[in-house]
């Protein structure tokens, strides 16, 4: 067996002691309340060859967190690289004027995703027949997500094509809780909350999320679709078109929204590319089980060992330089300058 140690720690200086005491070369951190320790202990990090602090939306937040530009340049000279998965997580650099500093420190990664077994949900088992073009949506069941959007894109969708399209809604929450009220149209399947998403993509012909979250930013239930084979209809906000494009191409479609309303009509038109199962389907079918690869957390770790290790050459690099009395070298971790 392999063991490993785990300390709980909420103090800088203490934090300090145990890189030191055990000799820790490599950080990867992903907490702005742990990213922001330089700003309490300067030289908490100084130890390390390489600090990866990974950004995931807290401090976005400015005032929730009481992010400052003397905290965050603080920060940034303990780190080696900044990893961000969305586009957005870089909004406080910029707006603090601290971006130019550390720009070249940055890399986009992916979350990464054990890939689950799939276990198709049967058609037959929720009353959906075998021919009808299906349509799901796993989401938080609030309105901002675009529930009920989405169940008129489908009824108009089915209006205009004459088709039998189906939808399958999976989550709970207020909408949810409202539609088993008050009831939803006969080609609405509503699943509540289930731990097999993955099977209900399995079940369908094609992924949908219609959100209009402002906080929107990488959503793992597309990946969830991406695993079960199946191509996405959604709208553009954070990082969604990246998640769903690879070289270029959309792994089916993602439309923009009308001052954050979702436009009814050009989804519709959009989903009826699709529903006939032709070229254009089967293409983004197949980009759809290309893109699912990189997010398998198999390759994403390679991606943090390929980071890490470069961090730590070239800090053990400008190390034995500044050593050496190299002129314009100096001590320190690699990117602190």
């Amino acid at each position: 067996p392999i063991y490993v140690p785990v300390i709980e720690t909420a103090d800088p200086q203490t934090t300090k002691t145990l890189i030191d005491d055990f000799g820790i070369e490599v950080l990867n951190s992903h907490q702005w309340y742990i990213q922001r320790y330089p700003f309490l202990c300067p030289d908490v990090f100084d130890q390390l060859l390489c600090h990866a602090a990974s950004l995931h939306g807290m401090i976005e937040y400015g005032n929730d967190f009481g992010v400052s530009r003397e905290e965050l340049l603080a920060a940034d000279r303990g780190v080696s690289s900044w990893v961000y998965t969305a586009d957005k997580n870089l909004g406080p650099f910029v707006q603090l004027d601290v971006l130019e500093y550390s720009k070249s420190r940055f890399i986009k990664l992916p979350n990464g995703m054990e890939p689950p077994e799939i276990k198709p949900i049967q058609r037959h088992e929720i009353g959906i027949p075998e021919e009808a073009f299906v349509l799901c949506c796993v989401s938080r069941a609030i309105p901002e997500k675009g529930w009920a959007e989405t169940v008129a894109v489908v009824e108009k969708a089915r209006a205009l094509s004459g088709r039998d399209i189906r939808l399958i809604l999976v989550g709970n929450g207020a909408v949810y809780e409202e539609y088993c009220r008050s009831g939803i149209p006969d080609f609405v399947y509503l699943a509540g909350f289930s731990e097999n998403s993955v099977g209900h993509y399995a079940a369908a012909d094609m992924g949908i999320m219609l959100t209009r979250f402002k906080s929107e930013s990488f959503p793992l239930t597309i990946v969830d679709c991406l695993f079960a084979g199946k191509p996405y209809l959604a709208t553009d906000v954070g990082e969604i078109r990246n998640i769903l494009t690879s070289a270029g191409q959309v792994a089916g479609e993602v439309l923009p929204l009308d001052d954050w309303t979702v436009p009814i009509d050009a989804v519709s038109q959009a989903l009826l590319a699709y529903i006939d199962k032709g070229d254009r389907y089967q293409e983004a079918t197949r980009l759809a089980q290309k893109i699912a690869h990189q997010f398998r957390i198999d390759v994403v770790i390679q991606d943090y060992i390929k980071l890490f290790k470069e961090d730590a050459l070239a800090s053990r690099t400008k190390r034995s330089k500044a050593a050496n009395n190299d002129p314009g070298e100096s001590g320190g971790s690699a990117g602190l300058d």
